[in-house]
């Protein structure tokens, strides 16, 4: 497989209905800078979200280096979520700072 598949693959959405279950779903991702960086930098990404209504509760945890960075839970619509998750839940200015940890 081609290496920008490999990396795209390594986004990982974790759905909490309940506590104890969870899916796990790959994506590939053609959300652009930062976001593609962000994601062949790192190890692993999730994006732990919630749904209510039209609504969703979500945050990301990033793994590099032994390093995890965890951000706040932010609310967005369901529909932006749906189009592009990993950037509708980290801001890119958030995205950009934490990309430039990853380089220290």
């Amino acid at each position: 497989m081609n290496l920008r598949i490999l990396t795209t693959l390594n986004i990982i959405i974790f759905l909490f209905t309940t506590p104890a279950e969870a899916t796990t779903n790959k994506l590939l991702s053609e959300q652009g800078y930062p976001y593609d960086l962000l994601i062949k930098r790192t190890n692993e990404i999730k994006i732990i979200y919630s749904e209510k209504e039209n609504m969703v509760n979500c945050r990301i945890e990033l793994n590099w280096q032994d390093q995890k960075i965890t951000t706040k839970d932010i609310s967005i619509e369901k529909i932006k979520f749906d189009k592009k998750p990993f950037a509708a839940c980290l801001p890119r200015d958030q995205a950009k700072v934490i990309l430039a940890k990853t380089f220290n």
